[in-house]
């Protein structure tokens, strides 16, 4: 996310804005997209795990409290079932 609590979705093609997004107080660290392309994934600095619905919606569709510490990294499972994230405060 950005400095304005945006989150932004591109569309590359026509190097456009095509959808802004409300993120939350915290800052958007890292981000995961799911092979499908729909579901995004992003972990905040303060340890929030937030799932997002990209075709529809402008805000996240699940928030949680994923780790203590800020979120380092997000992957998706390639069947996209499954996300894990790693954090500093040691735990995946």
């Amino acid at each position: 996310g950005g400095d304005d609590g945006l989150v932004r979705v591109w569309d590359v093609r026509a190097e456009e804005a095509v959808q802004e997004m409300c993120a939350t107080d915290a800052h958007s660290a890292v981000w995961a997209i799911a092979t499908e392309g729909h579901i995004a994934a992003s972990g905040c600095t303060n340890g929030l795990l937030q799932i997002w619905d990209l075709r529809a919606t402008r805000s996240c569709v699940v928030t949680g409290q994923a780790h203590s510490d800020a979120i380092a990294g997000l992957q998706f499972s390639p069947d996209t079932k499954t996300l894990v994230s790693s954090s500093f405060d040691s735990t995946v």
